[in-house]
C-alpha cells in the first residue's frame, strides 16, 4: 500500500440467511483523509433524524433502543413488538398517533377497520397497537423476509416512521398527545330499586377524580380522568350503558383512550366481567380488574356438576369454588370469601375467578371475627345465619374494594419524565 491509504473495514446488511445474521464483512481502500469521517469505536452515525426519535427530552437508552431497531441485526433483540413495555414503545406509539394526525389516509383506514382500530400512547405494545401497526405497514407496503405484512415494528418500519414525520413537518404542529384514562366500578346493590343507578356524578365519583387530577403533572399528559360509576345488577343491567360510554371516549381521536381500569363486588362484579368481556371484543385492552367478593350462581361455575359435594360447604374448611371468567386484562385481582355461602347454598355463592388471580380471605382477621361470633352464638337461628352470612361476605367485599382502588391510585400516579 502506498503512503496516505488505510485499509477500512464496514460492514453492510443483507436480508438474514441461515449460514449468517445478514452480515457482509468487506473491504474498501480510501483515502486517509477520508478514515476522519468513520466515527470512532464505540460510536455510530445516527440513522433516526426525526424530532421524536432524536430529542423533545427522550434518555439515552431510549434513544439508543430505538436507533438499534432502525439498525436491525438480531430481530429478537432490535425489534419491537407484542408484549414489550417502556420509554421506547410509547416513542413509536406517539409517532404513529402523529403520522395519523398528518395522513388522512391512514386515518381513514384505521377508522374503517372492523371494529375501528383506537389505540393509547401506553408504552406496552397492546394487540390494538399491534392492528394498528399492520395497518400501518399494509398501506406502506413494508414487507417481511418473508414477503408478508406483519404487525412488527422492525428496521423498515421504523425508517419509514421517522420519514413520515419529517415530510410532515411543513403541517401545522399537532398538540401534544394526552390521552384519557378511565376507571369504572360497579357496586352491588342492598335493594332491588337500586339496580343500574348511574353513580357516576355523585360526591365521591368527583372527588376521586379530582384527587387524581391533581396529582403534579397528570394533566401535563392526561385529559382529565374519567369515571363511570353504576350500582350493578340485571334488571336493568348497567352493562350495555358503561360500554356506551367507553365507546364514546374510544371514539374521540384527539384525545385516545388511555388506560382502562374496572373494578367491582357482590352483585356488581359479575357486570364487572360481562363489561370486560364486551370491551375484549372491542380491542380495547383492560389495564387492571378488580373482584371485590363478587356474586354469583350456580350456572356460573365452571363444572356446575360440581356444585352439591360436600367439602364446598364445610364451615371448618370450605373448598373453593372456580367460576367462568377468562378475560383480556393486564393485572387482574380477585377477592373472595368461601364461607358465607356455607351457611345458606341456595344464596349467592363466591370464589375464584377463572383467569384472575386468586386473594382468599376466608380466613383473614375480618371474616374470622364472623366466624368466631357465630361460633359462640349457642342457638343459631336463621337469622343469625343470615346476619353471619352478610358480615362475612361485607367484610370480604370491603376488604377487596379498598384494595382495589389502592391499586387504581397507584397506577394512575404520574410517572417522573426522564
Amino acid at each position: 500500500m502506498g503512503p496516505g491509504w488505510l485499509q477500512s473495514v464496514f460492514v453492510e446488511i443483507e436480508a438474514p440467511s441461515t449460514a449468517s445474521h445478514g452480515l457482509r464483512i468487506s473491504t474498501e481502500m480510501l483515502p486517509e483523509r477520508e478514515v476522519q469521517r468513520i466515527p470512532k469505536r464505540g460510536k455510530r452515525m445516527s440513522i433516526l433524524s426525526s424530532s421524536l426519535f432524536t430529542a423533545e427530552g427522550i434518555d439515552q437508552a431510549t434513544k439508543d433502543r430505538l436507533e438499534d431497531c432502525a439498525a436491525g441485526g438480531n430481530e429478537s433483540r432490535t425489534h419491537i413488538a407484542h408484549g414489550q413495555r417502556g420509554e421506547h414503545v410509547r416513542r413509536v406509539q406517539q409517532a404513529l398517533l402523529r403520522i395519523r394526525q398528518l395522513d388522512p389516509e391512514f386515518d381513514a383506514a384505521l377508522s374503517e377497520q372492523k371494529p375501528p382500530i383506537s389505540f393509547g400512547v401506553t408504552g406496552v405494545y397492546d394487540p390494538a397497537f399491534a392492528r394498528a401497526v399492520h395497518v400501518y405497514k399494509q398501506l406502506r407496503n413494508i414487507r417481511n423476509s418473508r414477503d408478508q405484512i406483519d404487525d412488527i415494528v422492525g428496521v423498515k418500519t421504523i425508517k419509514q416512521m421517522d420519514n413520515d414525520l419529517l415530510e410532515g413537518k411543513s403541517a401545522p404542529p399537532p398538540a401534544p398527545t394526552k390521552s384519557q384514562d378511565v376507571y369504572i366500578k360497579i357496586f352491588g346493590f342492598d335493594r332491588r330499586e337500586q339496580q343500574g343507578n348511574d353513580l357516576s356524578s355523585i360526591p365521591e365519583a368527583l372527588q376521586f377524580a379530582q384527587e387524581i387530577n391533581s396529582q403534579a403533572g397528570y394533566l401535563d399528559t392526561h385529559a382529565p380522568l374519567r369515571t363511570i360509576w353504576f350500582t350493578g345488577g340485571e334488571k336493568p343491567n348497567p352493562t350495555d350503558t358503561i360500554v356506551a360510554r367507553v365507546d364514546e371516549v374510544n371514539a374521540n381521536k384527539s384525545v385516545p383512550l388511555g388506560k382502562v381500569f374496572i373494578s367491582g363486588g357482590s352483585a356488581g362484579g359479575k357486570n364487572v366481567l360481562q363489561v370486560a368481556a364486551k370491551l375484549n371484543q372491542r380491542n380495547i385492552p383492560l389495564f387492571f380488574m378488580g373482584l371485590w367478593d363478587a356474586a354469583f350462581q350456580r350456572e356460573d361455575l365452571i363444572d356446575p356438576s360440581q356444585f352439591d359435594r360436600p367439602e364446598n360447604f364445610n364451615l371448618d374448611d370450605p373448598r373453593t369454588l372456580r367460576f367462568k371468567g377468562v378475560i383480556g386484562g393486564r393485572f387482574k385481582d380477585c377477592f373472595f370469601q368461601s364461607w358465607g355461602h356455607c351457611l345458606d347454598k341456595f344464596q349467592e355463592i363466591h370464589g375464584a375467578v377463572e383467569g384472575f388471580v386468586p386473594l382468599d380471605l376466608t380466613n383473614s382477621p375480618q371474616v374470622d371475627a364472623v366466624k368466631r361470633k357465630f361460633a359462640a352464638t349457642i342457638f343459631k337461628t336463621g337469622t343469625d345465619k343470615q346476619q353471619a352470612l352478610e358480615a362475612a361476605h361485607k367484610a370480604a367485599f370491603r376488604q377487596g374494594r379498598d384494595a382495589s382502588e389502592l391499586s387504581v391510585r397507584i397506577f394512575l400516579k404520574p410517572q417522573p419524565q426522564p
